[in-house]
């Protein structure tokens, strides 16, 4: 089944990353300050190879604030891809709830995290800085707080949806 989101204005995620896991890097991007793309459809029903093509478009410097998931991690993960119709941006959520691997070239970001939302996105996490404040425009709380695995890096920010 093919389910198609009409995304609705709002501001770009900005550039900054989720926290990922240990050993893979964090995920979400924008190229900019926020906008409208003019009503971009989000797909689901993606290929997994479709949708990791489509985020490794990004530049090299936007490729560090994206978990890096491979076509068979994201299988093995039960990780549900979500493409715009330009294959510009897009997003992941697992079969648990959680939102990963937010990317958007075209300042799609509040309205890629309003479309997972609509899709059962509850739960994500992120570094701390920009993205928990972003995010919590969206309805999302911090719930917990965690060291960076690496010395002196932000706080790791699990949130969840809440009403």
């Amino acid at each position: 089944m093919r389910v198609i989101i009409r995304l609705k204005g709002g501001a770009g995620s900005g550039n900054y990353g989720h926290a990922g896991r240990p050993g893979l890097v964090g995920g979400s991007v924008s190229s900019g300050n926020g906008g409208s793309n003019g009503g971009a459809r989000v797909y689901s029903g993606v290929k997994h190879t479709n949708f990791v093509f489509a985020r490794n478009g990004l530049s090299k410097a936007k490729k560090k604030y994206v978990t890096q998931y491979t076509p068979e991690q994201m299988r093995e993960q039960e990780l549900k891809p979500f493409l715009a119709s330009d294959k510009k941006s897009g997003f992941a959520i697992s079969s648990t709830g959680e939102l990963v691997s937010v990317f958007s070239l075209n300042d799609n970001g509040l309205k890629l995290v309003q479309a997972a939302i609509e899709q059962g996105a509850i739960r994500l996490d992120c570094f701390d800085g920009y993205l928990p404040g972003f995010y919590s425009k969206s309805g999302f709380r911090e719930y917990k707080r965690e060291a960076n695995w690496t010395a002196g890096g932000p706080d790791i920010v699990y949130m969840r949806l809440e009403d």
